[in-house]
């Protein structure tokens, strides 16, 4: 709102337009989208144009009191109906003044706008008006102007009741009454405002019957008392901004905010009656409210009632009024927008029309300047600013919807707007009311037009009045819009008739504010510019200056303010920054080259507020910090049910400094609506990540292109996703802005099924190929047919029950159903032979009775109703006893045995509620892998391992496999592989540095052998053998792809690979004894090629869990042979012979046995993936244990347990056992003698004579 009100009626008068006169069309036919139109600009006075009357008769051209009146009456009952046929879509628009509604109206009926297949119809009378929305319109309700207040009442009753408003004893009253019947009549209920607006109160706002977060200071029917006394009122009468309040049903209302003197209106009333209703009013609306904020439209009529301006009947000038009104209602959590009243003669119409405009979920900022240019510009001198003089032109005061509407048509059209940079602040909220115009002037805006939020930010309000309960809801508010339009600067904080800003309220704006903050003068803290935290703030150096003050006044004040900057900062950069209101861009133009002309020494430059602003940081000491500009958004706005979404993001580097590959990338979650809440991506501990593959320089664009794998359960599900540094750094901890989007899945139903399958949903999985443009490494050639002398595999033996249990892929139907299209996180067999599921939605039991008789097998599912602790269940182990662990994303663990079902969480001595991996050891310990360490239960005490109490590297584990010894392997996500003896008294750290190939290591098995298998990120599949390691991957093996999600080992030491992440991948099968491998996809019977888990239940018995259902693997003469011992076998190097390797495509139900195959395939690409990154430090807040029954009541053990219950971390690994450092020998590829290409050898690390037969142990502090 301006402060310079004078400038409010020294507006020059809008250049006079056509009235609109749209062709009458037939009758719409019932396929037409039909917006009918009505004129009443020949009832709308320009008040802007008649200050006073012309003549005691015709106070206007051709107008009496008594037309004034009608006309009055006229709009009133036109604007509220707008709003009720209004409420379903676009019907009905109105125009009102000449050069605003049809500007707008044409625009957007241009072709491709948003209103571009509406037919215009237009209706030339009040009759035709109520024929064509009779039925659409419960009645009339009526209002008596002996009481102006009951205007407003009336108002508030026809948002409720579906009701238009008629005056008692207009002209009109008989020819609408008779259409449309009086159904609530206020004449004689009420003797005055405050009655009136107290049972107001207590019927529709305590009541719940109107909206309370939606509230009107507008002015009454005070305009009519006036008419009445042959007087002309002295500003716009709020007439048309009505649609909008009843179409929301908002709560009505026009007092006076002073105590100290009786209002012009009603001045017989108690002294402070009218402050008392209105404090009643807000809080009636904070209580229904709760902690949301509300939002007021209009303004208090200072130019009509409670103010000293000319007839208004007052003792306080209109700027007390302003601030005392905006104080009130910030300190009830209220905050103004949407119309204003009176503006320059203009009201502000069709509020209910232009709403249901689209408006994307969000907007790219335009670039910033790189460090580059600005050194060409000449603004930067190596890495000191420049010593000129640096002008930001703020152009206000558009914090209210109204002047975007009625005075953009004309700003926005000057000749000279994209010469200067100019900062235009645009109240984000303003999306609610008018996206059309907002779209607009984002998509016809120059690069030099930038957008920053006015005072004081997503609406008007005193910051420091705010309660500091409703802190945070100003904040999250603030946030939305701001990330919405593309926002980090606040252009204007003012704090009314408060003092300087506390600092605590300035860090709540540096949250959504973090580029810069501008301050009223007499509003900030100390000398300015200064910096608070790594935020620059400034302030005005005076109120502001409007169009209608002459050139020289404000070169006059530009004079003052460098002086004045000069004597408090000396030598250097000046830095102003000036409040322009309502100020054409012609004008400064003319004020830029006045300026110039009269001081060419201070070298005067108009930037950009990010250029601005960033010189400022950089002046004042400032660190440069990440911004990424999201261009465009990442995913559609519907998709189908397990659909794979084919994926691409463009983001740009806004910082100053270079994004380097591979430790920045795109972190990002997706969840359900009902589960999203509203934190920033990576809150709940967990992220997936998708690494850059190429250095990003300042003002560089990359591109991620990936795919998503659509979730099956249908509903929305929100995206949020940032820039993430490793290893665990968001970009919004430093200011930038993460991104929100939310994306409809709509059912399909599985082929061939025709009823609802139980539900498991998937997961939604990503499954990245890489970014756009990035070269994949050259695939390596490979004979057709294998070379002369390969031995041949030879097939298993057929086993006598072929005929129903054949060796090969097989589904169960129950699984087939069960699991029809649902990701499949965790399996594991139970004492009892259950084959257990866990998913998105729970957790699942197939219960096979008999190998050979699927009908007698049985399926039942779990949910958080049954005791699981949510319905995302990410691991499960059985213990010898018959009971089931099971493992959730936030919600803790779960135990299920024949006493039913417990719950842990962090509150019992979880370390953390998000679990990775469970493991039970020989003495019967429970291992929890988390995102903040090892937890370890006894079954009475727990005790946690992470890096603040042992030599644990990182404290996210993803993975825990446990050896024959009772030794402990643990995987880390950037850490690498932890060795944790079984006597609790050695650790070693095993990483990239002693052969591993990749420090993020999602997968662990241990062999019968005893080798130690790890499934990496990006780094393929390495094995320790106890004295080193050997790492296959793609490019040196028949490996797949390079992310291996999951392990297993089966009873014949075969190397089960679950690869993930590139179309094709699916499961790899290694025979170490041979250096064989066997690839099996969709071709084969795999229900998806992206594998998420794998259990060797049992010999001759492999499950695998993709994110499209599982299905199992069998050999029968193995499932039912006897057991036989296994026999070590020392662990061989990934073949260079490619003719070992075999890839298996087979058509048929079944695949061949895993001995079959045929000719080698070429292996896949590697590519970039994400990984499933958790938080090494946040988790997700805890939820109040329960037990279901309840157990003993555990018990935290101490840093330091009793050895009986749980092991005890040594505080560092043990000297005797710390080997010295081992060095890594790479073999070089020698030419094939055959001719072909030769075969990268993987990395191996040997341990030397006389070492011990360990790897060297790291440590990596997090």
């Amino acid at each position: 709102m301006a402060l310079l009100l004078a400038a409010l009626i020294a507006w020059p008068a809008l250049g006079e337009t056509p009235t609109p006169g749209p062709t009458p069309s037939p009758s719409p036919t019932p396929e037409e989208k039909v917006l009918y139109t009505f004129d009443l600009q020949g009832a709308f006075l320009d008040h802007g144009t008649f200050a006073a009357p012309l003549s005691p008769e015709q106070p206007v051209p051709g107008k009496t009191y008594g037309d004034l009146l009608d006309d009055y009456d006229l709009t009133l009952f036109v604007a509220t109906l707008q709003g009720i046929v209004n409420r379903a879509g676009p019907r009905l628009y109105v125009y009102h003044a000449a050069g605003v509604d049809d500007f707008w109206l044409q625009t957007f009926q241009s072709p491709g706008e948003w209103l571009s297949d509406y037919t215009l119809v237009p209706l030339p009378d009040l009759n035709a008006l109520l024929e064509t929305f009779r039925t659409e319109v419960s009645g009339t309700v009526v209002w008596d102007e002996r009481v102006p207040a009951t205007l407003n009442v009336a108002t508030t009753i026809a948002g409720v009741e579906n009701l238009a408003v008629v005056r008692r004893g207009s002209a009109l009253y008989e020819t609408i009454t008779r259409v449309l019947p009086v159904r609530v009549d206020l004449s004689d209920r009420f003797s005055g405002k405050a009655e009136a607006y107290r049972w107001a109160i207590q019927e529709y706002l305590q009541a719940g019957r109107c909206n309370p977060r939606l509230l009107a200071y507008i002015e009454d029917g005070w305009p009519a008392v006036l008419y009445g006394r042959r007087e002309l009122t002295r500003g716009v009468p709020s007439v048309f901004s009505r649609d909008y309040l009843v179409q929301n049903r908002a709560f009505v209302f026009d007092l006076s905010p002073w105590a100290d003197e009786a209002p012009v209106d009603d001045p017989s009333q108690p002294l402070g009656q009218d402050r008392a209703v209105l404090e009643e009013i807000l809080a009636a609306a904070r209580q229904q409210a709760g902690t949301e904020m509300i939002a007021i439209w209009g303004f208090v009529p200072w130019w009509q009632k409670y103010s000293n301006s000319t007839g208004a009947g007052g003792n306080h000038e209109p700027v007390e009024g302003e601030w005392e009104v905006v104080w009130l209602a910030s300190s009830y959590g209220a905050y103004f927008t949407g119309s204003m009243g009176d503006i320059f003669g203009l009201d502000m119409a069709n509020a209910s029309v232009h709403r249901f405009a689209p408006f994307p979920e969000s907007v790219p900022r335009p670039a910033s300047p790189t460090p580059d240019e600005l050194q060409e510009r000449g603004y930067l001198e190596g890495s000191r600013v420049a010593p000129k003089t640096y002008l930001l032109y703020y152009m206000g005061d558009f914090d209210f919807a109204q002047p975007l509407y009625t005075l953009m048509p004309e700003l926005w059209s000057s000749e000279k707007r994209g010469e200067l940079p100019l900062a235009w602040g645009i109240n984000p909220e303003t999306i609610e009311t008018f996206p059309d115009i907002v779209s607009y002037l984002l998509r016809t805006r120059s690069r030099n037009d930038f957008f920053v939020a006015p005072d004081s930010g997503a609406g008007y309000l005193n910051p420091e009045a705010l309660p500091s309960e409703l802190r945070e809801s100003w904040r999250r508010h603030n946030l939305e819009y701001y990330r919405r339009l593309g926002l980090s600067i606040t252009g204007f904080l003012l704090n009314g008739k408060g003092g300087e800003v506390p600092d605590e309220v300035v860090d709540l704006y540096r949250t959504f504010s973090p580029d810069g903050i501008t301050f009223n003068w007499h509003h900030l803290v100390g000398p300015w510019p200064r910096l608070q935290g790594n935020t620059p703030l400034t302030a005005f150096p005076h109120y502001g200056l409007g169009q209608s003050d002459a050139l020289e006044v404000w070169v006059e004040q530009v004079d003052r303010a460098y002086g004045e900057y000069r004597e408090a900062h000396g030598e250097g950069p000046v830095f102003l920054t000036l409040r322009c209101v309502y100020t054409s861009p012609d004008f400064l133009v003319e004020l830029t080259e006045a300026l110039r002309q009269a001081h060419p020494e201070r070298d005067y430059q108009v930037v950009d507020p990010y250029t601005f602003f960033a010189l400022m940081r950089r002046e004042l000491g400032g660190k440069d910090e990440p911004r990424a500009t999201f261009l465009r958004p990442m995913l559609p706005g519907q998709a189908t049910s397990g659909e794979t979404l084919p994926l691409t993001l463009a983001v740009r580097n806004d910082g100053w400094e270079v994004w380097p590959a591979h430790e920045v990338g795109l972190g990002f979650n997706i969840l359900p609506e009902d589960q999203a809440g509203e934190d920033p991506p990576g809150a709940t501990g967990e992220a997936l990540f998708l690494p850059l593959f190429e250095d990003v320089p300042p003002g560089g664009v990359y591109t991620f292109t990936f795919l998503l794998g659509a979730p099956v359960r249908p509903g929305t599900y929100v995206l949020r996703y940032d820039l993430l540094r490793q290893p665990w750094q968001w970009f919004y901890q430093e200011g930038n802005f993460w991104k929100v989007e939310r994306m409809e899945v709509r059912a399909v139903p599985a082929p061939g099924m025709s009823i609802e399958p139980p539900t498991l949903p998937s997961w939604p999985t990503p499954a990245p190929f890489g970014p756009q443009g990035l070269p994949m490494p050259p695939q390596q050639p490979s004979p057709e047919t294998p070379a002369a002398g390969t031995p041949s595999p030879t097939p298993s033996p057929t086993p006598p029950m072929t005929a129903t249990l054949p060796t090969g892929w097989d589904l169960p139907p129950l699984v087939r159903q069960g699991l029809a299209g649902r990701a499949v996180w965790a399996i594991a067999r139970d004492a009892l032979g259950r084959i257990w599921f866990g998913g998105e939605q729970g957790a699942a039991a197939f219960i096979p009775h008999s190998d050979f008789t699927p009908a007698d097998d049985e399926w039942r599912i779990y949910t958080p109703d049954d005791g699981l602790p949510n319905q995302w269940i990410t691991a499960i182990a059985a213990d010898e006893r018959g009971g089931v662990w099971f493992g959730s994303q936030g919600g803790g663990a779960a135990y299920l045995d024949e006493n039913g079902w417990t719950l842990y969480t962090e509150r019992d001595g979880l370390a953390s509620n998000w679990i990775r991996d469970i493991a039970i050891d020989p003495q019967g310990l429970v291992w929890f892998a988390t995102s903040k360490g090892v937890s370890v239960f006894s079954g009475s005490a727990w005790q946690t391992f992470s890096s603040s109490n042992s030599p644990l590297p990182r404290d996210v584990v993803s993975a825990i496999a446990i050896d024959k010894a009772g030794n402990r392997w643990l995987a880390t996500e950037g850490g690498g592989v932890v060795f944790l003896s079984a006597d609790e008294r050695e650790w070693r750290t095993y990483t990239t540095a002693d052969g591993l190939g990749d420090d993020f290591v999602l997968a662990l098995a241990v062999d019968p052998a005893g080798r130690v298998w790890a499934g990496t990120w990006r780094g393929g599949l390495s094995v320790f053998d106890g004295s080193g390691w050997t790492t296959y991957r793609s490019e040196n093996s028949g490996l797949a792809a390079n992310w291996v999600q999951a392990l297993a080992a089966d009873s014949q030491g075969r190397i089960w690979c679950g690869t993930y992440g590139l179309p094709g991948a699916g499961l790899s099968v290694l025979t170490p004894e041979t250096g064989q491998w066997l690839r099996f996809g969709l071709a084969d019977g795999l229900p998806s090629e992206n594998i998420s888990a794998l259990a060797a239940i049992r010999p001759g018995e492999v499950w695998v869990g993709t994110e499209m259902g599982a299905i199992r693997y069998l050999e029968p003469l193995l499932l039912f042979a006897p057991p036989v011992s296994p026999t070590a076998m020392p662990t061989p190097h990934p073949t260079t012979d490619r003719e070992h390797i075999i890839s298996y495509r087979g058509g048929g139900e079944f695949a061949p046995a895993l001995s079959a195959g045929q000719g080698f395939a070429p292996p896949l690409q590697a590519t970039s993936t994400p990984t499933r990154l958790p938080s090494p430090t946040r988790g997700t807040p805890t939820p109040t244990p329960s037990r279901l029954p309840s157990p003993t009541p555990p018990v935290t053990a101490s840093p330091t347990p009793p050895p009986s219950t749980t092991p005890t971390p040594s505080p560092t690994p043990s000297p005797t056992r710390t080997p010295t450092a081992t060095p890594t020998h790479t073999s070089t590829p020698t030419p094939s003698p055959t001719g072909t290409p030769p075969t990268a050898t993987p990395t191996r690390t040997n341990t030397p004579t006389g070492t011990p037969p360990t790897a060297t142990p790291t440590r990596t502090n997090t």
